[in-house]
């Protein structure tokens, strides 16, 4: 390896220890106490320390490549100009694949570290909501509301004994309200397996049914016929058959067990024609814990719940999901789903999702009409977004309780309280919302691409994506052009020996950091002021085309300046 490589690496290595070291102690010393909870401590130092070092990267660079060739890379004086050139050569790989390092870090881990250090601080405030909010349930008795508040708070800080102690009484005074609640994690299958056969087998297993008083059973099956073969006679008539009788409650061949069993099916059977969900929900539940093997029962709980869900959530699934982590402070706006609304605003403090769904915590809606006017304002303490929906209401499964219902400060002309609102927007969408610091600083380069595509349809402006892609782009040609600036100024105020160097070098040394952090810090602002005013003049692609030009130009420059030295 060339002598001036080696002491150039050893240089950039020593550097980078001291100058992660140092930022670790800053960190340490910086740590939010009031902010952010003890538990998160060490995983904000350390992801604030690794944070601060990628980002202040390019004056670290700059100053062990000042003192590499100001101080330790040395040549004979006897040696022409052309001798610098062959010095140099080797150095300006080792510059550009730190670069290329220093791309890779600054484009994956940097966006993660401050993700991570942004969530530490966060939940930390998040944990003290739920604290808040399950010591405000439990005063009010909201037994329900208690257990998954406090629930949640113990997943973020768990040990708390006296919560822990709260959570243990609500839970059973939440038990003892409504015994025998189901846990099921799983959403419900498919309503019916027997769809894909014909209508003719349908139709004969609609008749059988019938034949043995079985009602419930035959109006299914002539209803799945009729959902293959619209105008087929034989499966309207059972259809009309099958209502007539178990209205009639024709129950000859049944004892008087099994005749209140059936009235149950028939009214919960009878409550899903109507669509009263939450009763027929309801009455199956409590069949289901009494008669697990009812074919009835596993035919239509599903069915119900799947249509539950489409206007309610269960409030067991808030409470195994709020405690993770998620997207929180999304703001957005979306068209209006009456002609009354012209637009649509929504807020939502904390956005999780989970293989069970996502679902959001406190929710704010307002409809504004086209001359400004508020047309409906609510706030909901859940919901979960499903199918373009955000669901407004949690029940308890196993219930017709609605525990989780919007409130509403402003009301729609007529009433109008509704299950749910559209947004119109998928989870990846609204996730990449979330607030992520200044500039941009925990998004990908990936998230913001896929940002520049969907902001307008959320009421963003892109202008602000698109400057942060092309300031994402500088920065690898920055450290590489300030490398250059840093070389070719280290080797022009080089000392000529080494046991007696200037005085003002002496003087200058502790301070060449700050110095180059401030250097660096203006030569960004520079670009992100020029790039600023070329955005709104064109695309995306002329601003890209703009950037590489101006980096292309500048990197000229540096090698220009680089190539007037010489080795006297």
């Amino acid at each position: 390896m060339h002598r001036s490589v080696r002491t150039l690496v050893l240089t950039i290595l020593t550097v980078y220890v001291i100058a992660l070291g140092t930022f670790m102690v800053y960190s340490l010393q910086e740590f939010p106490a009031r902010e952010v909870l003890a538990i998160f401590q060490r995983r904000w130092i350390v992801t604030n320390g690794l944070y601060l070092f990628i980002d202040r990267l390019i004056p670290v660079q700059l100053t062990a490549v000042i003192l590499a060739f100001s101080l330790l890379v040395r040549t004979a004086r006897s040696q022409t100009s052309a001798s610098f050139f062959d010095l140099i050569r080797p150095v300006l790989v080792v510059v550009i694949v730190t670069a290329v390092l220093y791309t890779a870090a600054a484009g994956l881990a940097a966006p993660i570290l401050a993700g991570a250090r942004h969530d530490a601080e966060y939940r930390s405030d998040l944990a003290e909501s739920f604290r808040n909010d399950g010591d405000e349930a439990y005063s009010a008795g909201e037994w329900a509301r208690a257990v998954t508040e406090f629930e949640a708070y113990l997943a973020i800080v768990p040990g708390d004994a006296e919560v822990e102690e709260n959570l243990a009484d609500a839970r059973n005074k939440r038990d003892e309200a409504s015994p025998g609640e189901q846990e099921s994690d799983e959403e419900p299958g498919a309503g019916h397996e027997l769809t894909s056969q014909d209508a003719e087998q349908l139709v004969d297993r609609a008749q059988e049914a019938l034949a043995g008083e079985d009602y419930i059973s035959a109006h299914y099956w002539a209803q799945l016929a009729l959902e293959l073969d619209p105008g087929r006679p034989e499966a309207q008539d059972i259809l009309r058959e099958a209502n007539r009788r178990m209205t009639s409650l024709e129950l000859s061949n049944l004892d008087e067990q099994e005749r209140a069993v059936y009235e149950r099916k028939r009214d919960a059977y009878q409550a899903l024609q109507n669509d009263e969900i939450f009763r027929a929900h309801r009455i199956f539940s409590e069949l289901a814990q009494e008669f697990p093997r009812d074919g009835d029962v596993q035919r239509y709980l599903p069915q119900v719940e799947r249509r539950l869900r489409e206007v309610a959530f269960f409030t067991d699934e808030i409470e195994r999901s709020m405690h993770l982590p998620g997207s929180n402070d999304i703001l957005f706006t979306t068209a209006g789903d009456e002609a009354a609304a012209d637009r649509r605003f929504i807020s939502i403090r904390l956005l999780v999702s989970t293989r069970a769904g996502t679902y959001a915590r406190e929710v704010e809606v307002i409809d504004v009409a086209a001359n400004g006017e508020i047309r409906r304002h609510l706030r909901a303490p859940y919901a979960k977004l499903r199918s373009g929906r955000l669901i407004l209401q949690g029940v308890e499964r196993g219930t017709d309780s609605i525990v989780y219902r919007p409130g509403y400060r402003v009301r729609p002309a007529g009433g109008g309280e509704l299950p749910y609102v559209e947004v119109m927007h998928s989870a990846r969408e609204l996730h990449a919302l979330r607030d992520t610091g200044p500039r941009f600083s925990g998004v990908s380069v990936a998230e913001l691409l896929m940002m520049k595509d969907f902001f307008p349809r959320l009421g963003y402006s892109v202008d602000g994506v698109k400057l942060a892609l092309a300031m994402r782009l500088v920065r690898p040609f920055s450290f590489v052009i300030l490398s250059f600036f840093a070389l070719a100024a280290g080797w022009a105020w080089r000392t000529r020996y080494i046991a007696r160097p200037p005085i003002l070098v002496l003087a200058v040394l502790p301070a060449l950091p700050f110095i180059l952090s401030i250097v660096t810090t203006l030569y960004h602002y520079l670009h992100r002021v020029l790039l600023g005013v070329i955005v709104p003049l064109g695309g995306f692609t002329e601003l890209i085309i703009a950037t590489v030009l101006i980096e292309a130009l500048l990197l000229l420059v540096s090698l220009a300046v680089l190539a007037g030295q010489s080795a006297p």
